[in-house]
């Protein structure tokens, strides 16, 4: 599922300028995303993910860079939630089962 998104870098708990993203596929667990500039692994981030088929933004979505990748000139990152309220994880989850 391709869907745009945002994201910060947290670092030191401060949080970096906002940045545009597209996924390229969601689990309830995380995502593999296409995103403008090289993450390092272990990178810490803030995620606002619309999720238009449940009609709800998860805007609490703290995650980890897993894997760092390049592939056809496009920056990819493999990225895990760690922090995730209910709400946000139940619309994740709902949003992944509308899929399959």
């Amino acid at each position: 599922a391709r869907l745009p998104f945002t994201y910060r870098a947290v670092e030191d708990g401060v949080l970096g300028g906002q940045r545009q993203a597209a996924t390229l596929d969601i689990s309830y667990h995380g995502l593999l995303a296409r995103v403008p500039d090289r993450l390092a692994e272990h990178t810490e981030v803030h995620l606002e993910l619309p999720l238009p088929l449940v009609d709800h933004v998860a805007k609490g979505i703290y995650a980890r860079v897993v894997k760092a990748t390049e592939r056809d000139g496009m920056n990819l990152a493999a990225i895990e939630f760690t922090a995730i309220g209910e709400a946000d994880a139940a619309a994740v989850r709902r949003f992944v089962q509308m899929l399959v």
